[in-house]
């Protein structure tokens, strides 16, 4: 497992080294930045104060590679600015990945599931068995349940209205998110071959497999998740605008 982590922590270096100016999704908040590695002592304590124990892969990562960003603590500043390196926002430091009092019941749930609005037991920031572990932006959460039968799995969520699983642990989830977006920029070359006015069989035929189509409000979108690109197309098939990450 200690192996594990380390090659995502070069992982993550080569993500740094490669994507300068924070183009990658969240990038521009946490800058791949790094906070100091947290003792087994410290880790230990926590558990103890909320009477859990973390996963071993979190744990490990917490110790081998580091906490947060290493901002210091400042009153009203939101968790995600002081979020390391990771997916969407990045990771919240371990001290701010609790909300309310519940963590230590287990997760009640094994597959996606919709929670009810109780204004007698409101359940929003204190979900059983979770941390929240990093802010995908416009209202979506990340998770780690750390108590259930679901032990050691991602979850993501939205507004604590709704949760469904990634079917990954943490160490799954961290290097798809590194090894995802290395892909992307490693299919660079790719998107600059693309031009207005090809046809999609051109676009195909030019940059490979992998394109989805679909339409919204009477928009033809061709996107490719790999390339990060998302074409505008007429109704016959000609590109008209390009939106990407390069």
């Amino acid at each position: 497992m200690e192996q594990e982590i380390l090659e995502i922590k070069a992982l993550i270096d080569k993500l740094r080294a490669t994507d300068t100016e924070c183009r990658i999704f969240g990038a521009d908040s946490h800058r791949y930045r790094i906070g100091p590695k947290l003792s087994t002592t410290v880790i230990k304590d926590f558990e103890k104060k909320h009477d859990i124990t973390l996963p071993e892969d979190y744990r490990l990562y917490l110790q081998l590679v580091g906490n947060g960003n290493g901002t210091p603590w400042r009153e009203r500043a939101a968790a995600w600015e002081r979020a390391g390196a990771g997916p969407d926002h990045g990771l919240y430091p371990l001290a701010e990945t609790v909300n309310g009092n519940r963590v230590s019941q287990p997760f009640p749930f094994t597959e996606k599931c919709e929670i009810e609005y109780d204004p007698e037991d409101p359940w929003e920031g204190n979900i059983p068995g979770l941390i929240e572990i990093a802010d995908q932006g416009c209202t979506g959460t990340t998770h780690l349940v750390v108590n259930g039968k679901t032990f050691g799995t991602v979850w993501d969520g939205a507004e604590y209205d709704y949760f469904y699983p990634t079917h990954l642990t943490f160490s799954q989830w961290m290097r798809a998110w590194a090894e995802e977006n290395l892909q992307v920029f490693a299919n660079k070359p790719l998107v600059e071959r693309i031009r207005v006015g090809m046809t999609k069989d051109e676009v195909i035929a030019a940059t490979g497999e992998g394109w989805t189509e679909r339409t919204v409000s009477e928009l033809i979108l061709l996107e490719n998740a790999l390339m990060r690109v998302q074409l505008e197309l007429d109704e016959s098939k000609i590109v008209l605008k390009i939106r990407s990450y390069f």
